[in-house]
């Protein structure tokens, strides 16, 4: 069989529908039968004109979203930010003194790791006492 690939110089010029062989073809008069109703005005929904799609597509348009709650840490209570504040803030103090200043005072890590663990502790504390019955579980 002679591929057309194969016809010497110049054939990587040669369009890749005309190096189908003859025989894989569709013809012209089937592909334009195939075409022909792509831009009808028939729409998805066979019970529904396209007229009354576009009516339903045009109410639509006149809804706006509700405006989104308030997440992350200005929803939080106050205590619950002070207790993350003062757990990364008591871990990042004392790794920055240990790395910048190395004769650190006993009573400023005493201090540093009292505001640490009390943080913790207030963030344990915080955790829900029950798993939460609303829902499927499928929101976070």
């Amino acid at each position: 069989m002679n591929d057309p690939r194969d016809e010497g110089p110049g054939s990587e010029d040669v369009p890749d529908w005309e190096r189908i062989p003859e025989q894989d073809r569709v013809p012209d008069a089937d592909w334009e039968e195939l075409v022909a109703g792509l831009n009808s005005e028939a729409g998805f929904v066979p019970e529904m004109s396209a007229e009354e799609i576009r009516e339903r597509l045009a109410e639509d348009e006149e809804w706006h979203a509700p405006e989104p709650e308030q997440v992350g840490w200005r929803k939080a209570p106050p205590l619950f930010v002070l207790a993350v504040v003062g757990v990364l803030g008591g871990i990042g103090t004392l790794l920055v003194c240990a790395i910048f200043f190395r004769p650190i005072p006993g009573y400023l890590v005493l201090v540093l790791l009292a505001v640490i663990l009390v943080s913790g502790l207030l963030l344990f504390l915080n955790l829900p006492d029950e798993r939460g019955t609303e829902g499927d579980g499928a929101r976070v």
